[in-house]
């Protein structure tokens, strides 16, 4: 059996322990990004046909009738009914239509 200088050694074992790192690290996850924007349901749109914003409205969803007001919401471009007790928009989104 042949020895390897010391040298030699300890660079095989270093480049072994560095491939068995890294074949056992876990990948880097891959960035969140954000989901699709929500948009109306077809019911909550149709429910504000012909509407004035702040009218009130309901409309059949999921089995559910839901009561709302008419309005703008975030990244809508029309009128939908906006169910009772639905959060505000975040601040800064609806701002150029005037809204809260």
């Amino acid at each position: 059996m042949t020895k390897l200088p010391l040298r030699s050694t300890v660079c095989a074992t270093g480049l072994l322990v560095a491939l068995a790192a890294a074949a056992l690290a876990e990948p880097e996850p891959e960035p969140r990004r954000p989901p699709p924007p929500r948009t109306p349901p077809a019911q909550a749109l149709a429910a504000c046909d012909g509407a004035d914003e702040g009218d009130p409205c309901d409309f059949e969803h999921d089995g559910r009738t839901l009561t709302g007001t008419c309005r703008v919401p975030p990244r809508a471009e029309r009128l939908a009914c906006v169910p009772t007790g639905h959060p505000p928009p975040p601040r800064g989104e609806g701002a150029d239509r005037g809204a809260p």
